[in-house]
C-alpha cells in the first residue's frame, strides 16, 4: 500500500466529487421521470417532447434509455464509493473483521429499507414484493463488499468479466420449456422463467421481475465495474494531469462497444444482459469523467448541485420511492422540497450517508 501523503489525502477527497456527481445525476434522472413525464404527456404532441418522454422512460424491451442507465449508476457509484470507504478505514488501522462488519451492517439496513418502502405500498403479507432497486443495491453491495475486503482490484476485474461471460452463456445454453435456447422474449427468456421458479412473493410483473434473482449477477458485475473506478481514482498520483477527458473517453468508447454488440446479444435493461451491463458502465463512467471536466472548467453550479443530491441520495431515492403514491399533483412541489432539503443541507456540510449524518 502505498505511503498517503497530504497530496494523495486532497486527491481521494477531490476526486470522489465525480462519485458523488454520478450518484446525483441518477438521482436527478429519476426525480425528472417521476415529475416531468406525467406534466410532458399532457403537453401537445411533438417531436422534442417524444423523445425526452423516450428518454426519461424505460425501454420498451430491447434498447437502452437514459432512465435505465439510473440503477447501474448507482451500483458504480456503490462500488467506486466502497473503494474509498474501505481504503481509508484500512490506512486508521481498521482489521478485515470490523470491515466485514460495517459491510454487512449497511448491505442490511439497506434491504430493509426496500422491504419498508414495498410493504408500505403493499395490501398484504402475500402481495409483498421482496425485490427492489434498495434490495439490489444491498445484494451488489454485500458481495462487492466482501471482494473488496478479502481481494485486490485485479480479481475484481476477473470476476467481472467471468460473471458477464458465463451469465450470457446461461441464455444460450438453458433451455426453457416452451420457448427453447437463446429466447430473449419477455416470457421465454431465461431471467424471466428463473422468477418464475424460485422468486418469492409478487413479482413487478406478473410472471418475472426487473429485479429479479439471476439478473442481479450482472449486477454485482456492475458494482465491481466501480470498484475499478474508485481504485483508479484512490491510487491516481498526479494531480494536474487531467484524467477526467480520458474517463470520459473511455466511457464513450465502452457505451458504444455494448450498444454495437447488441448485434450479438440483445441490449436489454429488464433482463440485465451482458452488452447492457457494458454500455451501462461505460455510460456511468463518462458521466464521471463529465463531472471531473465540468469542475476544472469552473462550472462550480453544475458540480455542486449534483454532489449535494449526490450525498443526499438516500434521504432522495426514499422521497422519489414513495412520490408515486401522492399523485401527479403533488409530484412537483415535492420533488422540489426534497432537493432544497439536499442543498440546504449541502450548504450546511451536513450529509445523510447509510449509517449515520456525518458532516462534510
Amino acid at each position: 500500500m502505498p505511503e498517503v501523503t497530504n497530496d494523495n489525502a486532497s486527491l481521494a477527497v477531490q476526486r470522489i466529487d465525480a462519485i458523488d456527481g454520478l450518484r446525483g445525476s441518477a438521482v436527478l434522472v429519476w426525480g425528472l421521470a417521476v415529475a416531468l413525464t406525467p406534466l410532458l404527456y399532457s403537453l401537445p404532441e411533438s417531436g422534442w417532447r417524444s423523445v425526452v418522454v423516450g428518454q426519461l422512460s424505460p425501454s420498451i424491451w430491447h434498447g437502452m434509455t437514459v432512465y435505465d442507465v439510473m440503477l447501474p449508476a448507482f451500483l458504480v457509484a456503490a462500488g467506486a464509493a466502497l473503494v474509498f470507504d474501505v481504503e481509508c478505514r484500512r490506512r486508521k488501522g481498521a482489521r478485515d473483521a470490523a470491515l466485514v462488519k460495517r459491510v454487512v451492517i449497511r448491505a442490511a439496513v439497506l434491504f430493509f429499507i426496500g422491504l419498508v418502502c414495498e410493504w408500505v405500498r403493499a395490501t398484504s403479507l402475500a402481495e409483498m414484493r421482496w425485490t427492489g432497486v434498495f434490495q439490489r443495491i444491498a445484494v451488489c453491495y454485500l458481495v462487492a463488499g466482501l471482494f473488496g475486503v478479502f481481494s485486490g482490484w485485479r480479481t475484481h476485474a476477473v470476476v467481472a468479466a467471468v460473471i458477464l461471460l458465463e451469465y450470457g452463456m446461461v441464455f444460450e445454453l438453458v433451455d426453457v420449456p416452451g420457448y427453447g435456447v437463446g429466447d430473449f422474449s419477455v416470457e421465454g427468456n431465461v431471467a424471466a422463467y428463473s422468477d418464475r421458479l424460485w422468486m418469492p412473493g409478487r413479482m413487478y410483473f406478473s410472471t418475472w421481475d426487473p429485479q429479479g434473482l439471476i439478473s442481479t449477477l450482472p449486477a454485482i458485475a456492475v458494482t465491481l465495474f466501480g470498484m475499478l473506478v474508485g481504485r483508479y481514482l484512490l491510487h491516481s498520483r498526479d494531480i494536474e494531469r487531467d484524467d477526467s477527458l480520458a474517463l470520459m473517453l473511455i466511457g464513450l468508447v465502452a457505451l458504444y462497444a455494448g450498444l454495437y454488440a447488441g448485434e450479438l446479444m440483445p441490449v436489454n435493461a429488464y433482463i440485465n444482459t451482458p452488452t447492457f451491463a457494458i454500455a451501462a458502465c461505460g455510460a456511468s463512467l463518462s458521466v464521471v469523467g463529465l463531472v471531473g471536466i465540468l469542475a476544472k472548467w469552473g462550472v462550480t453550479f453544475v458540480v455542486t448541485t449534483l454532489c449535494a443530491i449526490g450525498r443526499n441520495a438516500l434521504l432522495l431515492m426514499i422521497c422519489l420511492t414513495m412520490i408515486p403514491t401522492l399523485g401527479n399533483d403533488s409530484m412537483w412541489p415535492v420533488v422540489f422540497a426534497i432537493v432544497l432539503v439536499a442543498l440546504w443541507l449541502a450548504e450546511r456540510r451536513w450529509f445523510l450517508t447509510l449509517s449515520r449524518v456525518v458532516p462534510g
